[in-house]
């Protein structure tokens, strides 16, 4: 019935349904990582980021196929993150299709339903819905032609195809080395093919594991010296690791069966090698694969290719090697991207089997499979919803994990990024119950603090830092920004001092230097150390724009306009438009200072400074009724405000309403009988009034 289907009518149901599915990750934003990963990586942002991807050392991880593919995206869709979301959902179904044509070259019956469980499996939600995940797939597609090309090869004697199984290969370990394994897999291949494996054919896979080897090798360096650096990601021993590698190993086959309740972070577990039940997953591994090797040669042949192919694809993530992503768990639904094709195709075997064996079940047997494809489809696109944000990521992560100390962390600076202080501490003192030596809950503990102004007890909580990461440059320039937010100058110089000290390449540090020199009054010192900054980061927009405001202290507005022109360029903030506003204000251009400061209450509506500055740029290009309507809406707010009063004193004033002025200078001296200026104002506008009379 399926088969009668014309191909392009298959594939066309397969797309609309991939589409439906992932309709909800069509609009999701960015979530845990893509911002360093893309919109705060200053590679992906630089015009000579393109070659530094493939010739340096300064990406957290040798992938430069998928950088130069996200490099090149960021000129298209910049901070759209739809634009990437449906590109990764194209590459999911190109792979689906590229697989169905591999399995037709197979002779596999059920290639075509095979291919549409692959493309609807919630288990691919996080491969597909997270933008970081490029990685997998980019990589899924260069794989599989890998794959095609060396069976044509074989099947066909086309010496050309070997020779392009061997560059797509390349182009697969250049987005990601999980693919490690395919000359093993090829040999596999080879052996079932013949039922041995020749000599001749050895040498054939002698350039896959050369190649495997070199980029396993960057890879490892890669994870050691950028991706882990210090950290700590596991201190058990091999026979932990392999007893863990048998748990990993079930633990995904079994969310392939039954994908129910899959979490972003699953709780890590603690494998206890003294027990006798955590040898159970290893030794069950480790005998069925003995006792299907035996039966090869028979009905344990198909069982064997299916478990065989997922072991060897999946052998790269079981725990044997560390990546940083195992500090929270010990597996991850994107780990088996590669791997699940196995699985798939020997349960779609199995179903083909009981088609040609029982014809008379095959109402029954299509029925079942119209079901799971319906329920499989369901379960993708209630997955896809939950990569809406990262609030529903983690929101969702506590929910079926409420151990997960990381996401409690990572919930805390989405309030903390919406302006909720109690529910972005709630989160962080949580993530702390839950692991007291946690760094980077510690240090957003204590930035929190240093925000609410409690400078004493974030020094506590910096201390802490400094007990687990001793000399760590981060920690001193948040030491150094206390000291600075204290008057403290001279400490807050020797705090920056001991973190570049540590740390020499990092603009950010740079910058903090700069900005305590400029505080200091030595602006050529401070200048010397933004220039430093901008040239090690040209796109840090934080350097731009402090440079810019410097700058202007200095008297020099035209050359800080340029700088905040490229901050707005890098990172359209509200600082950075209200930096450009001021500038333009020095410059006597009030008309561009009041489009400026437009833009920037455009991105932030409650900017107090931005709408107090409209209003006086307003006042200055006597647009007198604008004015008087953004100080109404700023006393409104807050009544108690003597600067607003006061310049709305100087708005009645100009309008030649020298009472109602009197009046707000009046009000302004009641809230702060020391502020000198309203005093001046209401001084000399009584003599004006007396003038006039």
């Amino acid at each position: 019935m399926i088969r009668n289907i014309p191909d392009p009518i298959k594939f066309l149901f397969i797309i609309l349904l991939v589409i439906a599915v992932y309709f909800p990750a069509m609009s999701s934003g960015f979530i845990w990582n893509d911002d360093t990963f893309l919109y705060q990586n200053s590679l992906i942002h630089r015009s000579d980021g393109l070659i530094k991807f493939w010739t340096s050392t300064e990406a957290p991880d040798y992938f430069p196929l998928v950088s130069t593919s996200l490099w090149f995206e960021w000129r298209l869709w910049g901070l759209n993150a739809t634009g990437y979301h449906i590109t990764n959902i194209i590459l999911h179904l190109l792979s689906v299709y590229i697989l169905w044509q591999l399995l037709l070259l197979l002779n596999f019956k059920g290639a075509w339903f095979a291919a549409l469980i692959f493309a609807v499996h919630p288990v691919n939600v996080e491969s597909v819905a997270w933008i970081t995940e490029r990685k997998n797939t980019l990589t899924m597609v260069f794989y599989l032609l890998s794959l095609t090309c060396f069976v044509k090869w074989d099947k066909r004697h086309d010496s050309k195809k070997y020779y392009w199984s061997l560059l797509f290969f390349v182009m697969a370990l250049l987005c990601k080395t999980a693919v490690v394994g395919v000359p093993i897999l090829l040999g596999f291949y080879f052996y079932f093919q013949n039922g041995n494996i020749k000599f001749k054919q050895i040498l054939r896979l002698v350039p896959f594991f050369l190649v495997s080897l070199v980029f396993g090798f960057i890879t490892i360096w890669f994870q050691h010296h950028r991706a882990i650096g210090e950290a700590i990601i596991r201190t058990d021993s091999l026979l932990t690791r392999a007893l863990g590698a048998g748990w990993a190993f079930w633990f995904y086959l079994y969310k392939l069966v039954w994908p129910s309740d899959l979490i972003f972070i699953y709780p890590r577990w603690n494998i206890d090698s003294s027990r006798l039940i955590s040898y159970i997953p290893i030794l069950s591994m480790l005998i069925g694969g003995i006792f299907l090797w035996r039966k090869r040669r028979s009905w344990g042949r198909p069982m064997l290719c299916g478990f065989g192919y997922f072991f060897i694809m999946i052998l790269p993530v079981l725990g044997f090697v560390n990546i940083y992503f195992m500090r929270f768990s010990f597996v991850a639904d994107h780990w088996q991207y590669f791997a699940m094709i196995g699985a798939v195709v020997l349960v779609v075997y199995f179903i083909e089997t009981i088609i040609m064996k029982y014809k008379e079940s095959r109402v029954w047997v299509y029925g079942f499979m119209g079901l799971s494809v319906v329920v499989l489809s369901l379960l993708t696109f209630q997955q896809s919803q939950i990569y809406k944000s990262e609030k529903t990521l983690w929101a969702d992560t506590i929910d079926k994990n409420p151990k997960s100390w990381m996401a409690y962390n990572s919930l805390g600076l989405v309030y903390l990024e919406e302006g909720n202080n109690q529910e972005a501490e709630k989160n962080y003192l949580q993530a702390l119950r839950l692991k007291p030596e946690y760094p980077r809950a510690l240090t957003n503990m204590g930035n929190l603090l240093m925000r609410k102004g409690d400078a004493e007890r974030a020094v506590e909580y910096y201390q802490k830092v400094f007990e687990l990461i001793p000399d760590h440059p981060e920690t001193y320039v948040h030491l150094g920004n206390v000291m600075m937010q204290a008057g403290q100058y001279d400490q807050a110089l020797q705090y920056y001092e001991s973190a570049y000290q540590h740390q020499k390449n990092d603009a950010n540090i740079l910058t903090s230097l700069g900005n305590a020199w400029i505080t200091l009054g030595e602006f050529e010192k401070g200048f010397d150390y933004y220039e430093k900054a901008i040239l090690l980061d040209p796109n840090n927009a934080l350097c731009h724009v402090n440079y810019g405001a410097s700058l202007l202290r200095f008297g020099k507005s035209r050359e800080g306009v340029f700088h905040y022109l490229r901050a707005i360029e890098i990172d359209p903030t509200p600082g950075a438009f209200m930096g450009l506003a001021t500038a333009m204000i020095l410059e006597k251009d009030y008309l561009s200072a009041i489009k400026y400061f437009r833009k920037a209450l455009g991105l932030d509506p409650a900017h107090f400074t931005a709408r107090l500055g409209l209003a006086d740029s307003l006042t200055l290009t006597e647009q007198f009724g604008d004015a008087l309507e953004q100080y109404r809406y700023l006393i409104n707010l807050n009544p108690a405000q003597p600067q607003v009063l006061n310049n709305l004193g100087n708005l009645y004033v100009r309008m030649g309403l020298f009472d109602a002025a009197i009046d707000q200078f009046e009000n302004a001296l009641e809230i702060d009988i020391n502020y000198s200026k309203a005093r001046q104002n209401l001084t000399a506008t009584l003599k004006l009034r007396r003038d006039y009379q």
